[in-house]
């Protein structure tokens, strides 16, 4: 089993939720940048706040999901946050302030 060596990363959403087509959460970054998130990236996305931790996050899920283990639900939540990284719909605390 790999460490849970992001568990006290804290990340903060970009973009603004513009509601919901099919099913799919739509969030813009700008005019030209919008994004379709499943349910799952949108409660990730959501729970990005700037002061939760990704560890909080996984245990937030924990709760509704008891039947998957607490190391399998990271694993899903920090691909779900290299994802949105990548799209720039999150960002960590400190890179945010950092850009302020």
């Amino acid at each position: 089993m790999s460490a849970l060596d992001r568990w006290d990363e804290v990340y903060v959403r970009r973009g603004v939720e513009l509601g919901e087509d099919r099913g799919m959460y739509i969030v813009a970054l700008s005019e030209e940048k919008v994004y379709g998130l499943s349910p799952a990236a949108y409660f990730v996305w959501a729970l990005c706040d700037g002061s939760t931790t990704l560890g909080t996050i996984v245990e937030n899920i924990a709760e509704h999901v008891p039947e998957k283990k607490v190391e399998e639900l990271y694993t899903v939540v920090t691909k779900i946050i290299d994802e949105l990284l990548e799209a720039g719909l999150v960002a960590k605390a400190s890179e945010k302030a950092s850009a302020s």
